[in-house]
């Protein structure tokens, strides 16, 4: 074979595969119907199984509603959803696969991708007892999570509305090379474990330009399987009625080299929580040019938390150090809690440029304990806990923090509550520069025989 016919089979194989993935298989020719009624499963995944074993391409959902329970996606492959078209998952729970009990899922795939501007509808009502005032969910009695990417690369999500779900929703676990961009998510306020994104083991992930409106978690970082480095979120809404960006509770790889820019967070107990349970490392992470407006419907509410604790008796401790924060706006009836352990303080924070505007006071000496991340975990002895100290800014077991352009204000006449500017327990080479306060709430520097520093309000 000479030269000139081995480029022409190649140049043969190029057009080949690029008619292959330029196909579109729509899924009306497969049997769907679009009447949001008729069970269209079977008819979804022959499409995808098609678009598969002839070499990849897209499977296009046209206008119109379309009921479904599980299906399988692969690599090479782009689920598109034209506009006016709703995927609508079934509230059947046995419409789900047992093994893979979720609307969507993939596994050990590349280059997938997720787009359009159509409508991903879980129906998640149906899976919640809604009698009470808050919403519960039995194990066991809801396809859980809702869309799950594993062991995957290369995998994109653009543009597409994601409702009403009845669990996680975006679950990327052990992928490389993830893309979120301009989706929408939206689930009830009180809709348990309805968290928006999960970032459980990845590397290389992208969040840009999205809205997640959510009863749990908006995104949250897990790394109780794998490592996870370079995450970038940017240019986001985050409504969540617990924490908009929350580092753990899976903690027992480390998470580092993170960075979350122009982001407005509302209606939320927690703006940013880090909880270390698990002995593992968060470090070199950003946090710059963010809106925390705290409003949730819990007793308590942290603009930014950091706290190193321990799920059991025999488990070692984790560790946080080097994260910077700022142009930090912030506005809430909370405050900000910095907590390590003795022996294993949290290093090397920065707040620069943090504005505090206090609503009201709350009274944070009727607090009983901190906050664990999760309600099963036991309140272990022995360990450190500063959540009822009256103070905007609670550090303990600290080293080289630096605070420079603390700003605070209220938007509050009198308070039955008092709370010290600062409260240092158990800290380090602490720097603190350019602090502005009204003229109310001047107060005086006490340096107390256990070696706690405050700045009390007078």
């Amino acid at each position: 074979m000479d030269l000139r016919q081995l480029c022409g089979i190649m140049l043969l194989w190029a057009v080949a595969n690029v008619a292959a993935h330029g196909q579109t298989f729509n899924i009306s020719d497969y049997g769907a119907v679009a009447d949001g009624a008729t069970h269209s499963t079977a008819a979804i995944q022959a499409a995808l199984d098609d678009c598969r074993d002839k070499g990849g391409g897209t499977v296009l959902i046209p206008k119109g509603t379309y009921l479904t329970g599980s299906i399988q996606v692969y690599s090479h492959t782009r689920l598109q959803l034209a506009p006016g078209a709703t995927l609508l998952g079934s509230k059947r729970l046995e419409d789900y696969d047992e093994e893979h009990p979720h609307l969507i899922w993939g596994d050990s795939i590349e280059r997938f991708r997720l787009s359009g501007d159509g409508v991903i509808d879980g129906q998640g009502k149906s899976f919640f007892d809604r009698s009470g005032q808050s919403w519960k969910a039995a194990k066991g009695t809801r396809p859980r999570p809702w869309i799950r990417i594993t062991n995957s690369k290369d995998i994109k999500v653009e543009d597409v509305k994601l409702i009403h779900s009845p669990a996680h929703v975006l679950v990327f676990r052990k992928c490389t090379n993830v893309v979120v961009r301009g989706v929408s998510i939206r689930n009830d306020v009180r809709s348990p474990n309805t968290d928006g994104i999960d970032i459980k083991g990845c590397r290389q992930v992208l969040i840009s330009d999205c809205f997640i409106s959510t009863g749990d978690d908006a995104i949250c970082l897990k790394s109780a399987q794998d490592t996870i480095e370079q995450v970038v979120v940017s240019d986001c809404i985050l409504i969540s009625d617990d924490a908009a960006i929350k580092f753990g509770t899976g903690s027992r790889y480390p998470i580092r080299n993170c960075q979350f820019s122009n982001i407005n967070i509302s209606g939320t107990r927690y703006g940013i929580a880090f909880f270390m349970t698990q002995g593992g490392v968060f470090e070199h992470c950003q946090f710059s040019n963010i809106l925390i407006e705290t409003g949730s419907r819990h007793k308590t509410e942290y603009p930014i938390y950091m706290d190193i604790d321990k799920r059991s008796e025999g488990q070692e401790l984790g560790t946080i150090r080097d994260v910077d924060f700022s142009n930090i706006k912030i506005i809430t009836r909370g405050n900000i809690l910095i907590g390590g352990q003795a022996g294993h303080p949290i290093t090397g924070i920065r707040f620069d440029g943090v504005t505090m505007a206090l609503t009201e006071l709350t009274d944070l000496t009727a607090v009983t304990k901190k906050p664990r991340g999760n309600k099963s975990f036991p309140t272990l002895p022995g360990m450190a806990d500063l959540s009822a100290i009256p103070a905007h800014f609670t550090f303990g077991h600290v080293e080289a923090v630096k605070l420079e352009d603390i700003r605070i204000s209220h938007q509050f006449g009198e308070s039955p509550y008092q709370r010290h500017f600062f409260h240092f327990q158990e800290a380090k080479a602490v720097q603190l520069s350019g602090l502005q306060l009204p003229p109310a709430m001047a107060g005086r520097k006490k340096v107390n025989q256990q070696g706690e520093v405050s700045l009390t309000i007078e």
